[in-house]
């Protein structure tokens, strides 16, 4: 089961090639000024402009990402400062019911080098 529908999938890949020798979330503040949802004071809270139609084989309700401001590959650069907020807000977003989630730098699928964990709300029943 793939994440996303196949027209979102398109409109993501021909995304990616604008980035291909940039990073997508450090210039998004000035591209993409839209996406961000909440701007904190370590990360930005921003809306995944292709989201995920499945997540859990569920259908998804809500795809959030946070991103530190600072270009880090893993959460093992995060200082203590950077840490504490992204704790706090994943713990803000997990009781209003979304799931978090982040790929390991060296996994294949990782489109986007700069760290960011996916905060995905489901819309609670599964797909077959």
């Amino acid at each position: 089961m793939q994440l996303r529908n196949d027209a979102t999938q398109a409109e993501y890949d021909e995304f990616k090639k604008k980035y291909e020798t940039t990073c997508t979330f450090c210039e998004m503040p000035n591209d993409n000024p839209q996406q961000i949802v909440k701007e904190l004071a370590e990360f930005y809270l921003v809306q995944n402009m292709f989201p995920y139609a499945v997540w859990d084989s569920q259908a998804v309700a809500s795809h959030l990402m946070v991103v530190p401001k600072r270009h880090v590959i893993s959460l093992q650069e995060l200082t203590v400062s950077e840490s504490s907020e992204l704790i706090h807000t994943l713990g803000v977003y997990e009781d209003q019911g979304y799931s978090v989630y982040a790929r390991a730098p060296s996994n294949v699928i990782k489109s986007v080098s700069h760290q960011h964990t996916h905060l995905i709300q489901t819309k609670g029943a599964v797909i077959q």
